[in-house]
């Protein structure tokens, strides 16, 4: 029968694999941010249609930096001013595609596009719904 280790050589395996994991975790940021992702210019989205509980709310932040939301059937239309880029974030979740929206105003904003979805969504900072009462 194996015995039990003692508190002091528990403590030193936890240590050991906690640095073992930061490590790795080390790795693997470094590993990514190695990766050169290009940035593209981006001037529309076809996005899912966007609820209704804040569409007056997200329909103000776009127009105040430059951008159109027109509605479509089943769908919403994101016409970017000139100068607006898209660039991968890294590293991609399993089911997901995440891209930054960067407008030449310096505001940024995130899609998040969902394997075997046909549209993407926006994503805002949450200061911007602050106001805006969940449903």
């Amino acid at each position: 029968m194996r015995e039990l280790p003692t508190e002091k050589e528990a403590n030193r395996m936890r240590k050991a694999a906690r640095q073992n994991r930061e490590s790795e975790e080390e790795h693997q940021a470094s590993y990514w941010a190695s990766i050169a992702v290009p940035i593209q210019p981006v001037t529309q989205l076809e996005i899912a249609p966007v609820p209704e509980k804040c569409l007056a709310r997200i329909q103000e932040i776009l127009t105040a930096h430059g951008m159109r939301l027109e509605q479509r059937d089943g769908s919403h239309l994101v016409t970017f001013p000139d100068g607006t880029t898209r660039q991968e974030i890294l590293p991609r979740p399993n089911f997901s595609v995440r891209n930054r929206i960067k407008l030449p105003d310096g505001y940024e904003i995130r899609e998040i596009v969902l394997r075997n979805s046909p549209y993407g969504y926006l994503g805002f900072l949450d200061e911007d719904f602050s106001d805006c009462e969940a449903g």
